[in-house]
């Protein structure tokens, strides 16, 4: 059973993926799916900064300490 400190930390480390730094192949496949490199880049920044802001919410709630 993941704890919410486990799942805090699996938030984060989506997050970092989807931040811009070393997605090349997901980023490519994506992009040939919308034909768009602006839409792909919206789509990564939209997620990552979902995944940060829920990172955020747990945190805040659970009241850990990182």
């Amino acid at each position: 059973m993941m704890t919410l400190i486990s799942v805090q930390e699996l938030v984060l480390a989506l997050a970092l993926f989807f931040n811009p730094l070393g997605y090349n192949e997901l980023f490519a496949f994506i992009m040939k799916l919308t034909g768009s490199y602006w839409i792909t880049s919206l789509i990564f920044y939209i997620i990552a900064g979902s995944l940060f802001g829920t990172f955020l919410l747990i945190k805040r709630r659970s009241n850990a300490k990182i």
